[in-house]
């Protein structure tokens, strides 16, 4: 929500959009409408890490994971770009890869959810049943954050749709996609295991 106002278009950094309590939060104003401290207790880590700087951090990974689901030529910093073949051709640049590592010709599917949660249950390991179920196993939490990763940061689905998919609170699926952008980020056995799972959702490889 605090990122709508940039996604619009009206403001290049949400601290510039004055009706929005993200201001609130960071401490740039006085806080007026919200409880500027009970909302940092939802930020809170382990790590030696602010609760200001935490949520900070989220906002910019959501940002950065709705910018990596566009079209290259969407992105901030290509905004002279009419489209994606100023930027890579696949014909000229056979061996020209994407942000996730896969090479511009090959095509991911457009999936709607639906047909995407049917095609990554046979190769997850995990049915759509255990992630949507009560329980909090190891390998429902790791299944869950790979389905939220792949379906958001990859394929541009919405949270609050995959939230009523799996039955979850939306905040819940927020934290998936964040723990996943992390692991993504940070470690190459998840990022391969995202890779191989992407290629055989889009029948790939």
């Amino acid at each position: 929500m605090h990122l709508n106002p940039v996604a619009a278009g009206i403001v290049n950094d949400p601290v510039e959009y004055v009706f929005s309590g993200y201001r609130e939060i960071i401490g740039a104003c006085r806080p007026n409408i919200i409880d500027r401290h009970a909302t940092l207790r939802g930020f809170e880590t382990t790590h030696d890490i602010a609760p200001a700087e935490d949520y900070l951090r989220w906002i910019r990974e959501v940002g950065e994971a709705r910018w990596a689901a566009g079209s290259v030529s969407e992105l901030p910093w290509w905004v002279e770009a009419n489209n994606d073949d100023e930027i890579a051709d696949s014909g000229r640049h056979p061996a020209a890869t994407n942000y996730d590592g896969l090479r511009l010709a090959e095509e991911r599917a457009e999936l709607d959810l639906s047909e995407f949660a049917l095609q990554m249950e046979p190769v997850s390991g995990c049915s759509f049943t255990e992630l949507s179920s009560r329980t909090r196993s190891a390998d429902q939490t790791r299944g869950r954050i790979e389905f939220t990763t792949l379906a958001v940061g990859r394929y541009g689905l919405r949270v609050c749709d995959v939230a009523a998919l799996l039955r979850k609170h939306p905040n819940s699926v927020t934290n998936w996609l964040n723990r996943g952008l992390r692991l993504e980020r940070d470690d190459p056995d998840f990022r391969k295991r995202l890779n191989q799972l992407d290629a055989a959702i889009s029948r790939r490889g």
